[in-house]
């Protein structure tokens, strides 16, 4: 990113490319002190020059690509800008919390509709029936027949009382089932990894062999445990596995002093394939950290870069960027 010019600058400049009427809107959201200081910079008229609003904006297209992994803290501190300008300070604090916990909710809800109801069930089955209610309202009418079906006679009829009158609920009510909820999703999820590392570590005893054999035909056509499996197996060493194109795909989503710092101490052969695969810029920044003598690099820090590089890996494979076909074909 180009830092030749200020962000008051670059925040006029932005301002001057949208025009009057969305300008008004977007300054709505700055205090008193911001909105003067970009006001000030839009009356200079010699900073709003081509070279200048070509700069701002290609910033802008930058900060909203390294969005990419960092979606949900942007948009968490996004909504606290604008609710606490909004609100005062209890009620802005319990609204980010009921729009935080809802958030969670329904990606729990979706996550249940394409489970097992068996397996729904099961996570309430010792839950209140008001709950189980408030959970059920949600689903799909399919999947919540089915999961009532599993329960008793007389606790299913209270559960189905208790959903005709959610609607009487307060949003403060609501919130605190949501929370509930989200928690005893979260619990089922943490015996899950627990079972999956478990399974994992069993896995990695046998030998490359029977891990192809396994991987081939047991999970054949199971592409979600396939997925986890990979992700759980994959190590930095795997990278270099990788084909050319792959790499490539790979390294355009890492930052570049990660990148420099993660490939330190490794062997010629693999620096080698790393480096064929970087863009113009990263090799730019890579000649110019060797040039400084005085940048120093601890193990601590390799390590860390390495776990942020296998980080976007596994994003890259729940994202579809990188096809787990593509991925297996390292172990199978």
């Amino acid at each position: 990113m180009n830092n030749s010019i200020d962000g008051y600058t670059k925040s006029a400049c932005l301002l001057f490319f949208l025009g009057i009427k969305k300008s008004i809107k977007i300054l709505k959201y700055f205090n008193v002190d911001e909105k003067r200081k970009i006001i000030l910079k839009l009356s200079d008229t010699s900073i709003l020059s081509k070279k200048n609003i070509d700069i701002s904006i290609k910033s802008y297209k930058e900060y909203y690509k390294n969005l990419f992994f960092n979606k949900k803290k942007y948009f968490n501190s996004y909504l606290k800008s604008i609710v606490n300008k909004s609100f005062n300070k209890e009620d802005s604090l319990f609204l980010i919390d009921s729009i935080n916990n809802k958030s969670t909710f329904l990606k729990n809800v979706k996550k249940a509709n394409s489970i097992n109801a068996k397996n729904c069930y099961l996570i309430f089955k010792k839950e209140h029936p008001q709950i189980i209610s408030v959970f059920l309202k949600y689903l799909n009418k399919k999947k919540s027949f089915k999961i009532l079906s599993f329960f008793e006679k007389k606790c299913r009829y209270e559960i189905i009382k208790r959903m005709f009158e959610t609607s009487k609920l307060s949003e403060f009510s609501k919130n605190e089932f949501f929370k509930i909820i989200n928690f005893l999703f979260k619990k089922k999820k943490i015996l899950e990894k627990n079972n999956l590392d478990k399974a994992i570590n069993i896995f990695n005893l046998f030998s490359k062999k029977e891990k192809i054999f396994i991987l081939k035909n047991c999970f054949k056509n199971n592409y979600n445990v396939r997925k986890k499996i990979i992700c759980e197996m994959f190590s930095f060493k795997d990278i270099f596995k990788m084909s050319d194109c792959h790499i490539y795909i790979l390294l355009k989503y890492v930052n570049k002093k990660i990148l420099y710092i993660s490939i330190e101490n490794l062997e010629e052969k693999f620096k080698n394939k790393i480096l064929a695969n970087m863009s113009k810029k990263q090799l730019y920044y890579f000649f110019k950290m060797i040039k400084n003598s005085n940048f120093k690099i601890s193990y601590e820090e390799i390590k860390s870069s390495r776990k942020d590089i296998l980080k976007i890996v596994k994003i890259l494979l729940e994202k579809n960027i990188l096809m787990l076909e593509d991925i297996e074909k390292i172990y199978v």
